[in-house]
């Protein structure tokens, strides 16, 4: 009995000290990505839910360390007492650090609090406010696209916003097709109605909906693509201009849900260096990396309402994110997120040189 007693001993130390240096972990986690959301966590009613993890390891632990004959009957009425005592210890220390935290994060806890309040207000009511400040553009991919589109070329958009970029595009060549990869084609063909533009998606098995050699100039506007389907059907010396958003953009929220980071970056070379690799001549690439601003928290969900609509309608979701930006707000009266985009211009050089008809 003296051997179970140290044993359980050792048992509640060695749990005590390892929950205590987890906590330490999150909460050293939570103050460097500004999670306060986090800390609302601590003021959560005490439950303890691990009994079966814990019913689980104690088993494990005593197979290996249980006194008596193994598999004997008193071996198992000191499992079962073993057992019971590790829920029972358990469920203590997890008590124990909560307190703890509660104790050590008290003023986080009340920042949060009061975060937490004022973003009960914007949740229920949100008007649009398109008052937020971008930094100034760095290029402009309508006019580099015009400057090489011809009236007489087959001019094909790709895009992600159901035919908006197309509608004022304007200048539309001979025959100019807007393909969505996503949302409803007959909604698109509605908004584009008015103009000569025709509206299309990709086939049932994900491929750009056209013959080979059929397209002059391509325009990619932030929508994914398959680089070897848009090698196909662009005609000899046919373009390729794809406008993307690159592995900065908004990392102040992105860091939030993938704190490790990416391992590998997405920017100009990186994709003008996977378009060469296949044939494609590089005529030309563009970086902009800026930023915008906002002074309230209606303009951050405005911007987020096209861009990534789910952070725009679920508030309660992602309160971190919220919490970090009204934190920054009254701190600074705005709050500032990275904006990364870029542009390569490539021509399909792998076949016969392409001459813009006149």
């Amino acid at each position: 009995m003296e051997f179970m007693i140290v044993l359980l001993a050792i048992f509640i130390v060695v749990l005590l000290t390892f929950t205590t240096i987890l906590f330490e972990i999150s909460r050293s986690r939570a103050l460097k990505l500004d999670d306060l959301s986090w800390f609302l966590t601590l003021e959560k009613p005490f439950t303890y839910t691990r009994t079966g993890y814990m019913v689980f390891i104690c088993a494990i632990c005593y197979m290996f360390n249980g006194v008596g004959t193994r598999f004997s009957a008193g071996w198992f009425l000191y499992m079962i007492i073993f057992i019971a005592c590790g829920v029972v210890a358990d469920a203590l220390v997890q008590y124990i650090v909560l307190q703890y935290g509660r104790m050590r994060c008290r003023k986080q806890i009340e920042a949060a609090k009061r975060l937490d309040s004022d973003l009960v207000t914007f949740g229920a009511e949100f008007e649009e406010d398109h008052n937020y400040i971008l930094s100034a553009p760095r290029y402009d991919e309508v006019s580099m696209t015009k400057s090489i589109v011809s009236p007489q070329d087959h001019l094909a958009f790709m895009t992600v916003d159901q035919g908006e970029f197309v509608k004022a595009y304007g200048d539309y060549p001979q025959l100019t097709y807007d393909v969505e990869p996503f949302g409803n084609i007959e909604d698109v063909k509605a908004n584009l109605a008015d103009l000569p533009v025709r509206a299309t998606q990709l086939t049932s098995d994900r491929k750009m909906p056209f013959k080979n050699d059929r397209i002059d100039v391509l325009m990619n506007e932030y929508a994914n693509y398959d680089k070897f389907e848009i090698q196909r059907v662009l005609k000899p010396g046919g373009y390729y201009i794809v406008n993307q958003y690159g592995s900065e953009n908004l990392k102040e929220v992105t860091r939030m849900f993938l704190p490790i980071g990416f391992k590998n970056s997405w920017d100009s070379q990186t994709c003008a260096q996977t378009l060469h690799d296949i044939g494609f001549d590089i005529v030309d690439q563009r970086e902009d990396l800026g930023y915008v601003r906002f002074t309230n928290i209606n303009q951050m969900r405005t911007y987020f309402k096209n861009r990534i609509p789910e952070l725009s309608q679920n508030v309660e979701k992602f309160k971190a994110i919220y919490m970090n930006a009204l934190e920054h707000m009254k701190a600074n009266g705005y709050y500032e997120m990275t904006t990364h985009r870029f542009l390569v211009v490539a021509k399909n050089n792998h076949q016969p040189e392409y001459k813009p008809q006149q």
